[in-house]
């Protein structure tokens, strides 16, 4: 019984101030026309190569589904980045997108680990098709180096069409 007082606290502190602990799916829609930013940073330690990928949530749901088609690094001087999309036409400081799309692009001083070889970006997710709403996901490649530091830094932008 002692555990169910201080647990409705808890519960009621959550409901209260919109805090929880369990992550769920963005419950809005982007509005037309507005566009939502935000960061995309991943870093770990390996040396042998390899094949990564991490999710990226949305504030809101897309309007639209994200697929490898409309998520996109803008145009840059990295041979890794293989999907550059000339309409990405902002930058790290100030992302921006047209209208569906989803336009990363990347830290200017140091975006990616030399031991990067490709790098690749989209929102589809066969037998998932809330997740091309509510995110994106960023792969990439490594090769063995001897630099144990892999990492990814970026800022993206969407546009609701």
């Amino acid at each position: 019984m002692r555990s169910m007082r201080i647990l409705a606290p808890v519960l009621v502190a959550a409901v209260l101030f919109g805090t929880s602990t369990v992550p769920a799916m963005a419950s809005t829609t982007v509005g037309k026309g507005q566009t939502v930013r935000g960061s995309a940073y991943y870093q770990f330690t390996s040396t042998v190569p390899g094949v990564f990928q991490f999710g990226v949530n949305l504030p809101a749901r897309a309007r639209n589904p994200l697929s490898q088609e409309n998520v996109n690094f803008a145009p840059d001087t990295h041979s890794a980045t293989t999907d550059d999309d000339p309409s990405c036409t902002g930058n790290y400081t100030l992302p921006t997108a047209p209208p569906g799309k989803l336009c990363l692009y990347l830290w200017p001083m140091s975006p990616l680990s030399d031991n990067v070889v490709y790098l690749n970006a989209g929102g589809d997710a066969p037998g998932s098709p809330e997740f091309s709403r509510n995110s994106f996901w960023i792969v990439w490649q490594t090769q063995q180096s001897a630099n144990a530091a892999v990492y990814v830094y970026a800022r993206w932008a969407y546009t609701a069409p």
